[in-house]
């Protein structure tokens, strides 16, 4: 099954902003995506995830996903 998929896929996304939008919708906004922020570019590429929103119905089919890939 791949992420970017349906209404998910965005051209000017990345897998990476996509997957760090819904940490963040998840967590109710209480997380700053900079996960493995090494180079300055790495960490504009992830504060990118706060330009997408995800619709309820996207963070319930990435939830979905996450909990089949944990095996719940």
């Amino acid at each position: 099954m791949t992420l970017r998929t349906g209404s998910i896929a965005r051209s000017w996304a990345t897998v990476g902003q996509i997957a760090l939008a819904w940490l963040v919708d998840f967590y109710g906004g209480t997380v700053i995506p900079i996960a493995g922020a090494s180079k300055p570019h790495h960490a504009k590429d992830s504060a990118g995830a706060l330009n997408v929103h995800l619709s309820a119905e996207e963070a319930e089919r990435l939830a979905a996903l996450s909990d089949r890939i944990a095996g719940r």
